[in-house]
C-alpha cells in the first residue's frame, strides 16, 4: 500500500470517527456542549464550573471514541460557569467530584448525587465543603491522636505529632475529610439571588 492511499485511507477514518461524534455534541450558548444521549428528545442543559468533574449519569460513564472512561470537567467559574452537558429530563443520578480551581483532573473523591432534572430548564452545579459534617475516619484520628499526646512523656510529643501527621496524609489521598453540598440551581432565564435551588449534602465516604 503506497503513502497516498494510507493517508487517504487515514483521513476517511478521522472522518467517520468525528462523524460518529457529531451527533453526541449540541451547541447551548454558542458553546459545543455533551449530549448525554443523542436518543433523548426530552432534555435539560447543565452547567458546571471547572472545579467540578462529571462521572456518570444513572451509573453509565462518560466515553470517548476509543471507549475509555473520559470524566466530563467543567469550565468557566462558579459566578460564570458554562454549559457542559445536555442530560435527558427525569430523575437522574449523577457521580461527580469536586476539586480546587486549577487542581489536578484527577479529583478525588466521587459522590453520587440524585435530582429530578425538568425538560426545557437550564441547571446549575454548585458545589462546595461542608464543613459542619466530618469523616467518621478523621474524627477517630483526630481522637486517637488526642489520647496519645495525654498519655505520652513530654519527650515523645514530636514523635507522635509526626505519626498522625503522615497518617493523616496518607488518609486523606484516598478519602475526602468532609461531606460536599451540592447545589442544584435553576438559572433559566438567568442566574439571580432569588434563583430556585436544592442542596444535597453528599458523603464521599459512603459513594461504593
Amino acid at each position: 500500500m503506497n503513502k497516498s492511499m494510507k493517508l487517504a485511507l487515514l483521513i476517511m477514518a478521522t472522518g467517520l470517527v468525528l462523524a460518529g461524534c457529531a451527533s453526541l455534541n449540541q451547541k447551548v450558548d454558542g458553546l459545543i456542549t455533551t449530549k448525554w444521549d443523542k436518543e433523548s428528545k426530552s432534555t435539560a442543559v447543565l452547567y458546571f464550573d471547572e472545579t467540578v468533574q462529571l462521572y456518570k449519569v444513572d451509573g453509565k460513564a462518560n466515553v470517548n471514541v476509543y471507549k475509555q472512561e473520559a470524566p466530563i470537567r467543567g469550565k468557566g467559574t462558579v459566578k460564570d460557569p458554562k454549559a457542559q452537558l445536555v442530560i435527558p429530563s427525569g430523575e437522574r443520578k449523577l457521580v461527580i467530584s469536586y476539586g480546587l480551581s486549577g487542581a489536578s483532573l484527577d479529583f478525588i473523591p466521587k459522590v453520587e448525587v440524585p435530582y429530578t432534572f425538568v425538560a426545557g430548564r437550564y441547571y446549575q452545579l454548585a458545589v462546595s465543603v461542608n464543613n459542619d459534617i466530618r469523616n467518621p475516619k478523621f474524627i477517630a484520628l483526630d481522637a486517637a491522636q488526642k489520647e496519645a499526646a495525654e498519655k505520652a512523656n513530654p519527650a515523645d510529643t514530636a514523635k507522635i505529632l509526626k505519626e498522625f501527621t503522615d497518617q493523616r496524609f496518607k488518609l486523606q489521598t484516598t478519602e475526602a475529610s468532609n461531606a460536599l453540598n451540592v447545589e442544584v440551581i435553576d438559572i433559566t432565564g438567568g442566574k439571580k439571588k432569588n434563583s430556585p435551588s436544592s442542596v444535597v449534602v453528599a458523603k464521599p465516604w459512603e459513594y461504593q
